[in-house]
């Protein structure tokens, strides 16, 4: 865990100024207070005491904090989260982007409950359904694949899930 927060330090303090998106971040954070009731009725989570902060860095420093010191050769993961930080690509715009911010919603208020899952992998899982079920609603971005969301069960699948 240290070695995260170390990580997650050094991110911050190397990359462009970091408060310059200081407004976007509170809009964003406005927004996510708006669709944290959906992604709790559509999981069922509870949502009390759970405030979401929204911090925007450059993608290769998310893919930093996901992937730690096996970064430089990923490019793919375009947001994360931590606890109740969501963290989200520079160039992200609720118009196209929003289901991302959705997905990382689901595992906001995944680790504020205590909920418990067979393997890591389901969290994913479950973040994905919630997503496409957005992605369905809004039309904002392109559904996942069965394939896709197959390497995320601990079980196998079936093409009705």
């Amino acid at each position: 865990i240290f070695r995260f927060f170390f990580s997650l330090c050094m991110c911050i303090a190397f990359t462009q100024p970091i408060r310059a998106n200081d407004d976007k971040e509170k809009l964003l954070e406005n927004l996510a207070s708006e669709l944290l009731p959906w992604v709790s009725k559509t999981t069922g989570y509870k949502t009390e005491g759970v405030r979401v902060t929204v911090i925007l860095l450059e993608q290769r420093v998310i893919n930093m904090l996901v992937y730690r010191e096996r970064f430089l050769n990923q490019t793919d993961a375009k947001s994360a989260s931590v606890g109740n930080a969501v963290f989200l690509p520079t160039w992200f715009s609720p118009e196209t982007d929003g289901y991302m911010l959705v997905h990382e919603l689901v595992h906001v208020l995944q680790s504020a409950s205590d909920k418990k899952f067979p393997c890591e992998k389901e969290k994913e899982y479950e973040a994905y359904q919630v997503q496409d079920k957005y992605i369905i609603m809004t039309g904002i971005g392109e559904k996942t694949t069965f394939l896709f969301k197959a390497q995320y069960k601990c079980r196998p699948l079936h093409d009705d899930e």
